[in-house]
């Protein structure tokens, strides 16, 4: 059997992106520090960008003796990175800022298995874009808790013989 890893990385980018479209809109968002990623086409869009995680609790076990496996579990927070680009990008991030602190986003991410824990307030990082012009870009950091799954084989057994021996 095969070593079992939930929630992914890609997992989580797939629920905050979900998250980004119901809430702005028709925008393309994009996973952030994938190897040689171009810029997306048109300079709107979101980039989300899972980063560190952190044990917050000891391990816990669930066992399952049918199956024959134990799912190990690990309570995590995890950073994200997200960054708005374009003309809209203050709008996008302070509205991403106030949304994610609220409980519809608890309710919408939790079929991701995660949870948003806490969000910085929005901060206006625009830059130079080599053409003599600055490129707008707004980001917010987040917070988010999951409980980080291995699930693996486990060995059990559901019977013993025992034998009185004289010594």
């Amino acid at each position: 059997m095969n070593t079992i890893l939930a929630p992914t990385d890609e997992m989580l980018f797939n629920g905050l992106s979900a998250f980004v479209k119901k809430h702005l809109g028709k925008v393309i968002t994009v996973r952030g520090y994938v190897g040689r990623l171009s810029k997306p086409k048109g300079s709107d869009y979101v980039l989300i960008t899972p980063m560190t995680q952190v044990a917050t609790a000891t391990n816990s076990h669930d066992y399952d003796a049918d199956a024959g496996t134990v799912a190990v579990n690990r309570p995590t927070q995890q950073s994200v990175q997200i960054d708005c680009y374009g003309r809209q990008s203050e709008s996008w991030a302070k509205t991403l800022a106030i949304l994610l602190r609220d409980e519809l986003a608890c309710a919408f991410l939790r079929q991701f298995g995660f949870a948003p824990l806490y969000v910085e307030n929005a901060m206006d990082l625009s830059q130079p874009d080599g053409r003599e012009e600055y490129a707008r870009r707004w980001m917010l950091g987040c917070m988010v808790h999951n409980l980080v799954t291995v699930t693996t084989e486990q060995d059990f057994f559901d019977g013993v013989t025992l034998q009185m021996r004289r010594v």
